[in-house]
């Protein structure tokens, strides 16, 4: 299992920045655990070399300071990614001497965290879930999380990415009886959308978060926009 270490202080913090890593998990699929600690003497006593894929280390810990814990990890040949909480920008510059992933301001803003979380994505790529589909006479793995919907074209299906289009000769049906519920909503006979991605209803389309639409049927309006909401 993958872990997620927050080491700080600040209680409301951690449990704010938690709940943002595991928002995170759930939107992408991916399965980790996230470990939570206090002080550096409690994430040293759990410590164990590479235990932990990213680190979020609050520079002001009290006792050993968290740049004190991070050249620890490396002077033990530990290569997570630490990613530094602090106060003010002061102390940037020396905390780049154990090469971190990042440096953040508190409060962290859930828009860098996803950003920071998506640019490190390979290391959760192998416990996200995905669907498997065969593209030019090879099996595809296809994340949901890259998933923006699905939709029919004669007799193709065809699964729309960010950057790219995959067609597959799996009915519509087969693939929403494949994929979790309510994350995959079919919002119209033709269509298949991933909720993760749904950014808002204009009127009786979705808006997705790449500028896309997609249709809603008369009769899944009303069903469409409390799953859009998370009502369902």
């Amino acid at each position: 299992m993958i872990s997620i270490a927050i080491c700080t202080g600040d209680q409301q913090g951690s449990a704010r920045l938690s709940q943002m890593v595991c928002d995170w998990l759930h939107t992408t699929g991916a399965q980790a655990q996230v470990c939570t600690y206090s002080t550096s003497e409690e994430f040293l006593l759990a410590y164990a070399r590479n235990r932990y894929a990213i680190l979020f280390l609050d520079v002001g810990l009290a006792g050993t300071p968290g740049l004190e814990v991070a050249r620890k990890l490396r002077q033990n040949g530990d290569n997570c990614q630490i990613v530094f909480l602090s106060r003010d920008s002061s102390p940037a510059l020396t905390c780049y001497q154990v090469h971190p992933a990042g440096f953040f301001l508190k409060p962290v803003f859930p828009h860098q965290l996803q950003e920071l979380l998506n640019w490190n994505r390979n290391i959760f790529l192998s416990t996200m879930n995905s669907i498997t589909v065969v593209f030019a006479r090879r099996p595809r793995r296809l994340l949901l999380a890259d998933i923006l919907y699905i939709t029919v074209s004669g007799r193709t299906s065809q699964i729309c990415l960010a950057q790219e289009i995959i067609p597959t000769n799996r009915a519509l049906n087969e693939l929403q009886a494949s994929l979790p519920s309510p994350q995959f909503f079919r919002c119209h006979r033709r269509y298949l959308v991933n909720r993760s991605h749904v950014a808002g209803m204009d009127g009786r389309n979705l808006l997705l978060d790449n500028g896309a639409s997609v249709p809603v049927s008369e009769a899944q309006l009303v069903e469409t926009k409390n799953w859009a909401l998370g009502r369902s």
